[in-house]
């Protein structure tokens, strides 16, 4: 929508157009239909309808955030999610950091106190920089009606490129129930709202690296994160992990990046390979590696067994659109870049490989497999059985 005056019909006492309608406008030209939120801003809430946007409520701030949360994830969308300021503001900081460490880009809309009342212990006002420093990517206020439009574009920019994560833009009262003119700003067409916004693949000669060390390894692995369902590289990843022969395991949040039916899928591995876990008879297969490749994953606590279950004399491979996550713990030939497109290039570089040791590997790594799945299964249905006859 071009204009900040709309046909709809209007039941509040707003200035028409306000900054309100600005800000509205703005989030449905990059494709915001739901914001999540209670009353406030209440400017803004009382506009959306004439943008067609609606509104869910939720109960308290930081069940929005995670109702945001859970959108974001849904849709391969940025979310939005409002909130008053002060205390209300501070209910998001639990969902918002949860998304910032999952790397879940939301926007979130938080209405602060009046310019002129800045400083002066308004009604719940309090340091917002200071409440989201820590589990944002990104926190501005906006200070002026004109710039309205720019800050929405930086804020879904920051959220949805490079590692996604939340944004906060901070909205005076006034600010938004302030007149402006109808053609005050200049009609914009970028939609900034899908995720990732920007992709680009790691470096080609690492990637002819990486195939190569794959392609001659003895006993390779590829653990797959969250960040393969956040770059929708899913099937990319199957096709790797059949064409390769590549036994694929996953971290709890990289969970069905692969099919578990696969014969070559090792299920979900670190704490979770534990007495009872369903990878527990495979933990030979990560053990024994001698060549690894982690793909958009943080290599964390969860996930590694609290970093006891990687072999030490394993070659790494990381891959992930965060710089500063690659080679974190695990020193690795450094691969940084968006998980789908560099996926598709060591695809077509492992294709230009002998790749005839991981073919004839491929039965035993699969019968491997399946007698640890068998393994769990027996042990499983025992339980069960003795649990009948208590």
């Amino acid at each position: 929508m071009d204009t900040l005056t709309t046909t709809q019909p209007v039941t509040h006492k707003l200035p028409n157009p306000c900054g309100a309608h600005v800000l509205a406008r703005a989030l449905k030209r990059h494709g915001v239909s739901i914001i999540f939120g209670q009353s406030l801003p209440s400017a803004l809430h009382l506009v959306a309808p004439e943008f067609g946007l609606k509104q869910f409520a939720y109960r308290t701030e930081n069940a929005g955030a995670a109702m945001a949360d859970g959108y974001a994830r849904a849709t391969n969308r940025v979310s939005v999610v409002t909130a008053q300021n002060g205390p209300a503001a501070a209910l998001l900081a639990p969902g918002l950091a949860e998304a910032y460490k999952a790397s879940i880009p939301i926007v979130a809309i938080v209405q602060d106190v009046r310019r002129n009342q800045t400083d002066k212990n308004a009604f719940q006002e309090l340091d917002h920089f200071d409440i989201f420093r820590g589990c944002a990517k990104w926190v501005k206020r906006v200070a002026e009606a004109s710039r309205i439009e720019d800050y929405v574009d930086m804020a879904f920019t920051a959220a949805a490129s490079g590692r996604p994560g939340p944004a906060v833009l901070l909205f005076p009262q006034d600010l938004l129930q302030e007149a402006v003119k109808a053609d005050a700003t200049t009609p914009r067409n970028a939609v900034l709202s899908h995720f990732p916004l920007d992709r680009s693949a790691a470096d080609p000669a690492r990637v002819a690296e990486a195939a190569k060390l794959l392609a001659e390894a003895e006993r390779p692995l590829i653990v797959a994160g969250g960040g393969v369902h956040s770059s929708q590289a899913t099937e990319v990843l199957a096709c790797l992990q059949d064409e390769a022969h590549i036994p694929v395991a996953t971290s709890s949040m990289g969970k069905g990046a692969v099919s578990e039916l696969h014969p070559l899928s090792v299920g979900v591995i670190g704490y979770f390979m534990g007495k009872r876990g369903m990878a527990r008879y495979l933990r030979p297969l990560v053990t024994e590696a001698d060549a690894i490749l982690f793909i958009g994953n943080r290599t964390n606590q969860n996930g590694t067994d609290s970093w006891t279950l990687f072999p030490k004399n394993a070659r790494y491979i990381h891959l992930d659109i965060d710089g500063q996550e690659v080679g974190r713990n695990y020193e690795a030939l450094r691969l940084v870049g968006d998980a789908k497109l560099s996926l598709e290039a060591l695809s077509d570089a492992l294709s230009k490989q002998d790749l005839s040791k991981r073919k004839s590997a491929r039965a035993k790594v699969e019968q491997q497999i399946a007698a640890g799945r068998k393994a769990h299964t027996d042990e499983a249905q025992a339980m069960q059985i003795g649990r009948a006859h208590v």
